[in-house]
Protein backbone atom coordinates (compact mmCIF):
# COMPACT_ATOMS: atom_id res chain seq x y z
CA UNK A 1 0.00 0.00 0.00
CA UNK A 2 1.47 3.35 -0.93
CA UNK A 3 2.31 5.49 1.63
CA UNK A 4 0.61 9.15 1.82
CA UNK A 5 2.78 11.67 2.11
CA UNK A 6 3.42 12.65 5.94
CA UNK A 7 1.59 9.71 7.47
CA UNK A 8 2.83 6.69 8.41
CA UNK A 9 2.76 3.74 6.64
CA UNK A 10 0.15 2.00 8.18
CA UNK A 11 -2.01 4.12 10.59
CA UNK A 12 -4.19 7.42 9.91
CA UNK A 13 -3.45 10.00 10.36
CA UNK A 14 -4.17 12.38 13.92
CA UNK A 15 -4.44 15.98 15.28
CA UNK A 16 -1.55 17.02 17.76
CA UNK A 17 -2.73 17.73 21.00
CA UNK A 18 -0.84 21.01 21.02
CA UNK A 19 -2.39 21.68 17.47
CA UNK A 20 -5.94 20.87 18.46
CA UNK A 21 -4.97 23.47 21.80
CA UNK A 22 -3.97 26.50 19.58
CA UNK A 23 -7.15 25.64 16.47
CA UNK A 24 -9.69 25.79 19.28
CA UNK A 25 -8.13 29.21 20.61
CA UNK A 26 -8.06 30.36 17.07
CA UNK A 27 -10.68 33.24 16.58
CA UNK A 28 -13.73 31.79 15.04
CA UNK A 29 -13.40 34.92 12.47
CA UNK A 30 -10.15 33.50 10.85
CA UNK A 31 -10.43 33.31 7.10
CA UNK A 32 -10.96 30.66 5.58
CA UNK A 33 -8.37 28.28 3.48
CA UNK A 34 -8.63 29.08 -0.01
CA UNK A 35 -9.48 26.09 -2.26
CA UNK A 36 -7.27 25.07 -4.88
CA UNK A 37 -8.71 26.24 -8.38
CA UNK A 38 -10.44 23.21 -10.51
CA UNK A 39 -9.00 22.07 -13.76
CA UNK A 40 -9.00 24.94 -16.80
CA UNK A 41 -11.13 24.03 -20.09
CA UNK A 42 -9.84 25.68 -23.24
CA UNK A 43 -11.02 25.14 -27.19
CA UNK A 44 -8.32 23.02 -28.59
CA UNK A 45 -7.52 25.42 -31.06
CA UNK A 46 -7.14 28.21 -28.55
CA UNK A 47 -4.35 31.42 -28.90
CA UNK A 48 -1.60 31.32 -26.82
CA UNK A 49 -2.79 34.72 -25.87
CA UNK A 50 -5.80 33.34 -24.50
CA UNK A 51 -4.48 30.71 -22.44
CA UNK A 52 -1.49 32.86 -20.77
CA UNK A 53 -4.00 35.49 -20.44
CA UNK A 54 -6.52 32.92 -17.92
CA UNK A 55 -2.98 31.47 -16.16
CA UNK A 56 -1.99 34.61 -15.39
CA UNK A 57 -4.85 36.15 -13.96
CA UNK A 58 -5.86 32.64 -12.13
CA UNK A 59 -2.48 32.91 -10.41
CA UNK A 60 -3.53 36.30 -9.31
CA UNK A 61 -7.07 35.14 -7.82
CA UNK A 62 -5.27 32.51 -6.44
CA UNK A 63 -3.07 34.53 -4.68
CA UNK A 64 -5.55 37.24 -3.27
CA UNK A 65 -7.74 34.60 -2.46
CA UNK A 66 -5.14 32.79 -0.20
CA UNK A 67 -3.28 35.29 1.48
CA UNK A 68 -5.84 36.09 4.26
CA UNK A 69 -5.68 33.03 5.52
CA UNK A 70 -2.06 32.94 5.02
CA UNK A 71 -1.41 35.88 7.32
CA UNK A 72 -4.20 35.64 9.57
CA UNK A 73 -5.16 31.91 10.03
CA UNK A 74 -3.42 29.03 12.42
CA UNK A 75 -4.26 26.34 9.84
CA UNK A 76 -0.93 24.71 8.23
CA UNK A 77 -3.11 25.07 4.70
CA UNK A 78 -2.87 28.96 4.72
CA UNK A 79 0.54 29.22 4.07
CA UNK A 80 1.21 25.96 2.22
CA UNK A 81 -2.08 27.34 -0.85
CA UNK A 82 -0.18 30.83 -0.57
CA UNK A 83 3.24 29.22 -1.43
CA UNK A 84 2.17 27.18 -4.37
CA UNK A 85 0.69 30.05 -5.93
CA UNK A 86 3.50 32.11 -5.50
CA UNK A 87 5.48 28.81 -7.09
CA UNK A 88 2.80 28.62 -10.20
CA UNK A 89 3.25 32.40 -10.97
CA UNK A 90 7.20 32.07 -11.23
CA UNK A 91 6.89 29.14 -13.10
CA UNK A 92 4.08 30.45 -15.75
CA UNK A 93 6.27 34.22 -15.39
CA UNK A 94 9.97 31.87 -15.93
CA UNK A 95 7.88 30.67 -19.29
CA UNK A 96 6.57 34.01 -20.63
CA UNK A 97 10.42 34.47 -19.94
CA UNK A 98 11.15 34.51 -24.14
CA UNK A 99 8.22 35.99 -25.20
CA UNK A 100 8.01 38.80 -22.70
CA UNK A 101 11.69 39.76 -21.79
CA UNK A 102 10.99 42.58 -19.92
CA UNK A 103 12.52 44.12 -16.49
CA UNK A 104 8.99 44.06 -14.84
CA UNK A 105 8.45 40.13 -15.28
CA UNK A 106 11.95 39.54 -14.06
CA UNK A 107 11.18 42.04 -11.40
CA UNK A 108 7.69 40.15 -10.09
CA UNK A 109 9.58 37.15 -9.94
CA UNK A 110 11.87 38.20 -8.09
CA UNK A 111 9.64 39.14 -5.64
CA UNK A 112 8.00 36.49 -6.05
CA UNK A 113 10.99 34.47 -4.75
CA UNK A 114 11.65 36.81 -2.07
CA UNK A 115 8.23 36.29 -0.43
CA UNK A 116 8.20 32.00 -1.21
CA UNK A 117 11.47 32.15 0.73
CA UNK A 118 9.86 34.48 3.44
CA UNK A 119 7.51 31.72 4.27
CA UNK A 120 9.69 27.89 3.98
CA UNK A 121 10.78 28.19 7.50
CA UNK A 122 6.87 28.26 8.48
CA UNK A 123 6.19 25.36 5.81
CA UNK A 124 8.73 23.32 7.00
CA UNK A 125 7.69 23.72 10.97
CA UNK A 126 3.93 23.13 9.88
CA UNK A 127 4.91 20.15 8.15
CA UNK A 128 6.90 18.65 10.53
CA UNK A 129 4.40 19.02 13.80
CA UNK A 130 1.31 17.74 11.85
CA UNK A 131 2.83 14.88 9.34
CA UNK A 132 5.88 14.01 10.35
CA UNK A 133 5.48 13.74 14.44
CA UNK A 134 2.11 12.38 14.51
CA UNK A 135 2.82 9.01 12.65
CA UNK A 136 6.72 8.86 15.03
CA UNK A 137 4.49 9.36 18.31
CA UNK A 138 1.72 6.38 16.95
CA UNK A 139 4.48 4.23 16.11
CA UNK A 140 6.04 4.91 19.77
CA UNK A 141 3.73 4.73 22.43
CA UNK A 142 5.96 3.88 24.56
CA UNK A 143 8.71 6.17 24.34
CA UNK A 144 7.64 9.20 27.24
CA UNK A 145 8.68 12.99 26.33
CA UNK A 146 7.06 13.34 22.88
CA UNK A 147 4.61 15.92 24.22
CA UNK A 148 7.79 17.50 25.48
CA UNK A 149 9.21 17.66 22.39
CA UNK A 150 6.31 18.21 20.49
CA UNK A 151 5.58 21.79 22.63
CA UNK A 152 9.47 22.88 21.72
CA UNK A 153 8.46 22.44 18.15
CA UNK A 154 5.52 24.64 18.84
CA UNK A 155 7.67 26.98 19.83
CA UNK A 156 9.63 27.00 16.77
CA UNK A 157 6.61 27.08 14.62
CA UNK A 158 5.39 29.83 16.34
CA UNK A 159 8.42 31.91 15.88
CA UNK A 160 8.49 30.97 12.05
CA UNK A 161 4.80 31.58 11.27
CA UNK A 162 5.23 35.37 13.05
CA UNK A 163 8.39 35.78 10.36
CA UNK A 164 6.02 34.72 7.64
CA UNK A 165 2.88 36.88 8.90
CA UNK A 166 5.20 39.60 9.07
CA UNK A 167 6.71 39.21 5.27
CA UNK A 168 2.86 38.67 4.18
CA UNK A 169 1.64 41.67 6.06
CA UNK A 170 4.75 43.70 4.68
CA UNK A 171 4.57 46.90 2.26
CA UNK A 172 6.84 45.40 0.16
CA UNK A 173 4.18 42.28 -0.02
CA UNK A 174 1.81 44.80 -1.04
CA UNK A 175 4.01 46.49 -3.51
CA UNK A 176 3.96 43.42 -5.12
CA UNK A 177 0.38 42.46 -5.52
CA UNK A 178 -0.85 46.06 -6.61
CA UNK A 179 2.25 45.61 -9.57
CA UNK A 180 1.24 42.65 -10.00
CA UNK A 181 -2.31 43.26 -10.27
CA UNK A 182 -1.62 46.40 -12.29
CA UNK A 183 0.61 44.39 -14.84
CA UNK A 184 -2.17 41.13 -15.00
CA UNK A 185 -5.40 43.44 -15.53
CA UNK A 186 -4.05 46.20 -17.71
CA UNK A 187 -2.77 43.38 -20.59
CA UNK A 188 0.85 45.17 -19.65
CA UNK A 189 2.82 41.99 -20.40
CA UNK A 190 1.22 41.95 -23.80
CA UNK A 191 3.00 45.54 -24.40
CA UNK A 192 6.25 43.78 -23.58
CA UNK A 193 6.51 41.66 -25.47
CA UNK A 194 8.75 41.13 -28.79
CA UNK A 195 7.69 41.78 -32.19
CA UNK A 196 8.44 38.21 -33.28
CA UNK A 197 6.32 36.84 -30.27
CA UNK A 198 2.96 38.71 -31.45
CA UNK A 199 2.28 36.05 -34.31
CA UNK A 200 3.01 33.41 -31.86
CA UNK A 201 0.46 34.60 -29.29
CA UNK A 202 -1.93 34.59 -32.21
CA UNK A 203 -1.19 30.85 -32.84
CA UNK A 204 -2.73 27.75 -31.71
CA UNK A 205 -1.60 27.23 -27.92
CA UNK A 206 -0.95 23.59 -28.61
CA UNK A 207 2.09 24.34 -30.76
CA UNK A 208 3.91 26.30 -28.08
CA UNK A 209 2.52 23.74 -25.18
CA UNK A 210 4.39 20.61 -27.23
CA UNK A 211 7.41 22.49 -27.71
CA UNK A 212 7.47 23.79 -23.68
CA UNK A 213 6.53 20.45 -22.71
CA UNK A 214 8.71 18.24 -24.61
CA UNK A 215 11.76 20.03 -23.39
CA UNK A 216 10.88 20.03 -19.97
CA UNK A 217 9.89 16.05 -20.81
CA UNK A 218 13.40 15.50 -21.78
CA UNK A 219 15.45 17.91 -19.18
CA UNK A 220 13.66 15.83 -16.58
CA UNK A 221 14.32 12.82 -17.89
CA UNK A 222 18.32 13.86 -17.85
CA UNK A 223 18.15 15.30 -14.49
CA UNK A 224 16.95 11.50 -13.10
CA UNK A 225 19.35 10.03 -15.42
CA UNK A 226 21.16 7.06 -13.40
CA UNK A 227 18.69 7.60 -10.60
CA UNK A 228 20.09 5.48 -7.76
CA UNK A 229 23.38 6.94 -7.72
CA UNK A 230 22.25 10.58 -7.38
CA UNK A 231 23.59 12.63 -4.85
CA UNK A 232 21.09 14.82 -2.63
CA UNK A 233 21.94 17.47 -4.49
CA UNK A 234 21.22 15.95 -7.50
CA UNK A 235 17.98 14.72 -6.39
CA UNK A 236 17.26 18.03 -5.18
CA UNK A 237 17.33 19.46 -8.73
CA UNK A 238 15.30 16.74 -9.96
CA UNK A 239 12.22 17.48 -7.43
CA UNK A 240 12.72 20.91 -8.87
CA UNK A 241 12.52 20.12 -12.44
CA UNK A 242 9.31 17.75 -12.05
CA UNK A 243 7.83 20.37 -10.25
CA UNK A 244 8.22 22.54 -12.96
CA UNK A 245 7.45 19.98 -15.31
CA UNK A 246 4.16 19.54 -13.05
CA UNK A 247 2.71 23.01 -13.13
CA UNK A 248 3.68 23.64 -16.60
CA UNK A 249 1.50 20.64 -17.85
CA UNK A 250 -1.73 21.83 -15.44
CA UNK A 251 -1.48 25.18 -17.05
CA UNK A 252 -1.36 23.32 -20.69
CA UNK A 253 -2.68 19.96 -20.58
CA UNK A 254 -6.45 21.17 -20.68
CA UNK A 255 -5.54 21.94 -24.30
CA UNK A 256 -6.05 18.17 -25.12
CA UNK A 257 -9.05 17.09 -23.36
CA UNK A 258 -9.77 14.25 -21.88
CA UNK A 259 -7.08 12.21 -24.29
CA UNK A 260 -5.54 9.35 -22.26
CA UNK A 261 -1.71 10.44 -22.57
CA UNK A 262 -2.73 13.94 -21.20
CA UNK A 263 -4.75 12.14 -18.10
CA UNK A 264 -2.16 9.81 -17.42
CA UNK A 265 1.00 12.22 -17.18
CA UNK A 266 -0.57 14.67 -15.27
CA UNK A 267 -1.51 11.96 -12.67
CA UNK A 268 2.41 10.53 -13.05
CA UNK A 269 3.59 13.72 -12.48
CA UNK A 270 1.05 14.72 -9.32
CA UNK A 271 2.50 10.92 -7.90
CA UNK A 272 6.12 11.82 -8.24
CA UNK A 273 6.24 15.03 -6.54
CA UNK A 274 3.86 14.03 -3.75
CA UNK A 275 7.19 11.12 -3.14
CA UNK A 276 9.82 13.56 -4.10
CA UNK A 277 8.01 15.77 -1.47
CA UNK A 278 7.57 13.30 1.29
CA UNK A 279 11.19 12.24 1.05
CA UNK A 280 12.47 16.02 1.20
CA UNK A 281 9.99 16.49 4.54
CA UNK A 282 11.58 13.33 5.98
CA UNK A 283 15.03 14.39 4.86
CA UNK A 284 14.98 18.25 6.05
CA UNK A 285 13.25 17.23 9.61
CA UNK A 286 16.18 16.12 10.74
CA UNK A 287 17.85 19.45 10.68
CA UNK A 288 14.41 20.50 12.52
CA UNK A 289 14.76 17.96 15.68
CA UNK A 290 18.93 19.03 15.49
CA UNK A 291 17.54 23.19 16.12
CA UNK A 292 15.41 21.80 18.67
CA UNK A 293 17.89 19.41 20.88
CA UNK A 294 20.39 22.50 20.39
CA UNK A 295 18.00 24.48 23.00
CA UNK A 296 17.06 23.85 27.04
CA UNK A 297 14.27 21.06 26.26
CA UNK A 298 13.68 18.41 29.40
CA UNK A 299 15.77 15.00 29.03
CA UNK A 300 12.47 13.17 28.05
CA UNK A 301 12.01 15.54 25.08
CA UNK A 302 15.68 14.31 24.28
CA UNK A 303 15.02 10.52 24.31
CA UNK A 304 11.62 11.17 22.12
CA UNK A 305 14.19 13.34 19.77
CA UNK A 306 16.27 10.30 19.43
CA UNK A 307 13.41 7.93 18.77
CA UNK A 308 12.34 9.92 16.34
CA UNK A 309 15.61 10.35 14.03
CA UNK A 310 15.88 6.74 14.10
CA UNK A 311 11.95 6.13 13.06
CA UNK A 312 12.83 8.97 10.14
CA UNK A 313 16.00 6.73 8.77
CA UNK A 314 13.43 3.88 8.39
CA UNK A 315 10.85 5.88 6.73
CA UNK A 316 13.72 7.11 4.48
CA UNK A 317 14.02 3.65 3.12
CA UNK A 318 10.23 3.00 2.61
CA UNK A 319 10.27 6.45 0.94
CA UNK A 320 13.31 5.64 -1.58
CA UNK A 321 11.63 2.74 -2.76
CA UNK A 322 8.65 4.70 -3.57
CA UNK A 323 10.31 7.64 -5.03
CA UNK A 324 11.98 4.80 -7.20
CA UNK A 325 8.91 3.15 -8.27
CA UNK A 326 7.32 6.68 -9.07
CA UNK A 327 10.85 7.20 -11.32
CA UNK A 328 9.86 4.30 -13.18
CA UNK A 329 6.47 4.75 -13.60
CA UNK A 330 7.27 8.53 -15.02
CA UNK A 331 10.03 6.95 -17.56
CA UNK A 332 7.30 5.04 -19.39
CA UNK A 333 4.84 8.07 -19.67
CA UNK A 334 4.90 9.37 -23.12
CA UNK A 335 3.50 13.02 -24.37
CA UNK A 336 0.00 13.96 -25.26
Amino acid sequence: MQPVRGRSMSQPAQTPVASLREADAAPADRPAVAKAPGQARFDTDATLDTVLDFILRSALRRLRESQPAARDSNDPEGIHQYRIGLRRLRSVLGMMRPIVPSWQLESLRGEAKWLMSALNEARAWDVFATETMPPAMRDHPSVEGFDALLEAAESHRKAARDKARAAISSPRTAHFHIALGLWVEQGAWRDEATPESHGMLAGPARDFAAEILGRLHRKTLKRGRHFKRLTPQERHRLRLAFKKFRYTADFFLPLYGKRRKARLLAKTLAKAQDEFGHFNDLAVSEDLVRQIIGGAIPVEAQRAAGALLGWRLRQLELADKHLRSAWKRFRTVRLP
